[in-house]
């Protein structure tokens, strides 16, 4: 799976779990192989077993309640 497939399944939601990626016709192991991957990679956070929310989105959603350059230089 793609990433920007895994950002078209989850839409708006600022929270995805894992079993949202095992529907249908896919090998349960190579989803979470590949959630593995993009948490490694830095493009998924995972914050608890099963429950994950992409990278992008945790800094858009944090983005509004930082004040300084110094915590906004952080992100980027």
């Amino acid at each position: 799976m793609e990433f920007s497939r895994l950002l078209e399944l989850v839409g708006d939601e600022p929270l995805f779990e894992a079993g949202l990626l095992l529907t249908g016709d896919v090998d349960p192991n190579d989803v979470r192989r590949q959630l593995s991957r993009w948490v490694k990679a830095g493009w998924v956070v995972q914050l608890r077993r099963g429950l994950y929310n992409s990278w992008e989105r945790l800094v858009d959603d944090v983005r509004p309640f930082l004040e300084r350059s110094e915590d906004l230089a952080l992100l980027n």
